[in-house]
Parts: C-alpha cells; sequence; structure tokens
C-alpha cells in the first residue's frame, strides 16, 4: 500500500520503537488507562444489545494489539466471541498484533493500514463495516488538518447502531496546553521536557470534533472526561435502522 507523508513517517518512528523493545508482544497499557477504556467500553455495549450479541471490533492503529486483546476480553464476557479487526501503519506493530493475538478463540484479522485511507477498512474475508471501531492516541499522530477526516474514516465503517470511540488528549486542556509547550522547547531548543517522539503528535481539539459529529445526519457525539485525570473519550453513535432495536 501506498502511505502518505505523515503515514510513512509514523510508520518508521513506530517500527523503531518496537526494534528498541518499547513495544511489542507482551506490552501492557498502565492500569488507568485499562480502568477508563474499560468503563467506556462497558457501558458502550450495555447499550448496543445485552448479553447475548456478537460483535465486529475495529482498532485502528492497532499497534501491538494490546488493546484488541482486551477489548476481546470485555466484549465476549456473556457473549458470543466477538470478530476483532485491526490495522496499523508499522509492519512491526502488525507483527507484534499477530503474535498478541494468536492465543484468542476468535475471528482475527489483522493487517497493515492507515487510518486515513477507506482501503484500510476493507479485509480479506468481505468486512468492511464495524459495530464497534476504537482508535487509543492514534488521531494525535494525523496531521492537525487531517484529523477530523480520520474521525470521519471511522464512522463511515460504522455500522447502523454502531458506535466509534477514540481516546485521546484534549487540545485544549491543561494538559494538552502544557505538552504542547513541553514539546516545543524540546523539538525547538533541544531540552528534553518530553520524549522525543512525543513531538509528533498533535492532540486534537475533541470538544470542538463532537460538536462538528453531532451536526451530521443519524450521528450524535459526545466527550468523556470523568473517570482519567488527562485522558478524554470522544464517543460517536449512528442511529440504528429504521424498525430496529439496535441494527
Amino acid at each position: 500500500m501506498t502511505l502518505s507523508p505523515s503515514a510513512e513517517a509514523s510508520r518508521e518512528r513506530f517500527n523503531s520503537l518496537v526494534e528498541d523493545g518499547a513495544y511489542g508482544p507482551g506490552f501492557t497499557h498502565p492500569k488507568p488507562a485499562q480502568a477508563f477504556v474499560g468503563t467506556v467500553i462497558n457501558e458502550l455495549l450495555q447499550e448496543m444489545g445485552g448479553e447475548t450479541l456478537s460483535l465486529s471490533i475495529l482498532d485502528a492503529g492497532c499497534g501491538n494489539g494490546a488493546w484488541l486483546h482486551f477489548l476481546h476480553e470485555l466484549a465476549a464476557s456473556g457473549r458470543t466471541a466477538p470478530a476483532v479487526y485491526g490495522f496499523d501503519v508499522a509492519d512491526r506493530m502488525v507483527e507484534a498484533a499477530d503474535q498478541e493475538l494468536a492465543s484468542l478463540e476468535a475471528v482475527v484479522h489483522v493487517q497493515r493500514g492507515d487510518i486515513l485511507d477507506p482501503a484500510s477498512y476493507r479485509f480479506p474475508d468481505g468486512r468492511e463495516t464495524f459495530d464497534l471501531l476504537f482508535a487509543y492516541d492514534v488521531v494525535q499522530q494525523v496531521p492537525r488538518n487531517r484529523q477530523f477526516d480520520a474521525i470521519q474514516r471511522l464512522t463511515d465503517a460504522m455500522k447502523p447502531g454502531g458506535r466509534v470511540v477514540v481516546f485521546d488528549h484534549e487540545r485544549w486542556s491543561r494538559y494538552g496546553l502544557r505538552m504542547a509547550f513541553r514539546k516545543a522547547i524540546t523539538a525547538k531548543l533541544g531540552i528534553q521536557l518530553v520524549p522525543r517522539y512525543f513531538c509528533a503528535a498533535s492532540y486534537p481539539p475533541l470538544a470542538d470534533m463532537a460538536r462538528r459529529i453531532s451536526a451530521l445526519p443519524a450521528l450524535t457525539a459526545e466527550v468523556v472526561v470523568k473517570g482519567h485525570p488527562r485522558k478524554r473519550a470522544l464517543v460517536v453513535r449512528r442511529a440504528p435502522a429504521r424498525g430496529s432495536k439496535w441494527f
């Protein structure tokens, strides 16, 4: 596949992080992040259809597969096993995700892909729309002038009655502004206040995005701010198909 210049830069950066041991099979996310994601996702699963529903889940920017493994465990509780899909721009991340997810008793498809590329949402089994789409610290890796496009790509691949949830930092929060200052000092003056690879990330304006999304047909959006000291969750809901309780 042909990647955009920004996606190619991300591919090189995250391949290097895997090779350096920062990510890879066995990597897990911090407990506060897991608790926040678990709370938000469990509430959405309850909204979406009770205890017997089988879901299709996509992690856009799946990294080493740790979040897909976590999401599978949440969704499989009391349900038939969900089908899980993921893509990532970094080859080494996809390799790590294949290893991480090999033990799951579920349909698993992981491939290279770019959140901005519609073709990345199409999988060899014919799947191209999903019940639950998930992105964690991925939109921040997209150039700021394409970040809303990335959210729209996710919503385009959402089934009627489905959900998109984007976990990221809010650009205009105290934390977002403080980190913007620290990244600028690190990048421009060489005084390392944050790891240098942090400087490639631009936190998205989640609250503004929620307002823009809610103005679109059949979509509503909100930003969940409780449950983590810094992280936010942008939750997008698509109306169910007419005559359906859910989808």
